[in-house]
C-alpha cells in the first residue's frame, strides 16, 4: 500500500535497487519487488521504467566479452543467491513488462567521479569499459527519460570520451 501510494503521481520510475552481495536472500526479493511495483505502475497508468541492471545480464546482441565474462564468474562464486536474484530481475522485467516501455542499465563496475561521461551498446562490441563513473550513470538515466531511445533495450553502458551535460 506505501509503495502504491508513493507511485501516485510519478510519470516514469528509475529504480537502483541492487542486491547485497554478501547474505542475500535465496528468494529472489528484488526481482519479486519488480513485479509489484509493475503491477502498481499499471495500476496508475505508469508507462516509463529504467532498472539499475549488471553486466552479468545479458542481451541477443551481446558478444564474447572475457573480463565481463569473468566478473560474472566471480559474482557466481562469491554471491550466487545475488547473481540469482540479478538474472531473475532482468527475466521479470522482460517477460512481465511487456506493456511498459522498460530499460535495464546494466553497468559495469561503477565508480566514484563526477564526470558525465559514457557511452551505451553491447557487450563484446569492442568499446566497453569494465567501469563506469556514477556521474556517467546519472546522466544516461537523464538523457534517457528525455529521449527513450534504448525502451525496450538493455544497454550495457561504460565510461568514454563524451561529455553529457543537463
Amino acid at each position: 500500500d506505501a509503495l502504491l501510494h508513493a507511485l501516485n503521481g510519478v510519470d516514469a520510475v528509475v529504480s537502483v535497487l541492487g542486491p547485497y552481495m554478501s547474505g542475500h536472500p535465496a528468494d529472489k526479493p528484488i526481482s519479486k519487488c519488480y513485479s509489484v511495483i509493475m503491477g502498481h505502475m499499471r495500476t496508475l497508468g505508469i508507462k516509463r521504467i529504467i532498472v539499475l541492471g549488471t553486466a552479468s545480464q545479458s542481451d541477443p546482441n551481446d558478444q564474447c566479452d572475457i573480463p565481463l565474462w569473468l566478473a560474472k564468474q566471480v559474482v557466481g562464486l562469491v554471491a550466487p543467491r545475488a547473481l540469482a536474484d540479478i538474472l531473475a530481475i532482468a527475466d521479470v522485467v522482460r517477460s512481465e513488462g511487456e506493456d511498459l516501455d522498460w530499460t535495464i542499465v546494466r553497468c559495469p563496475f561503477l565508480t566514484n567521479g563526477t564526470t558525465k561521461q559514457y557511452q551505451a551498446g553491447y557487450k563484446g562490441d569492442g568499446k566497453r569499459s569494465i567501469f563506469l563513473e556514477r556521474a556517467g550513470y546519472a546522466a544516461f538515466i537523464v538523457d534517457e527519460l528525455l529521449d527513450g531511445k534504448w525502451a525496450k533495450k538493455t544497454p550495457m553502458l561504460s565510461i568514454s570520451s563524451k561529455t553529457h551535460t543537463d
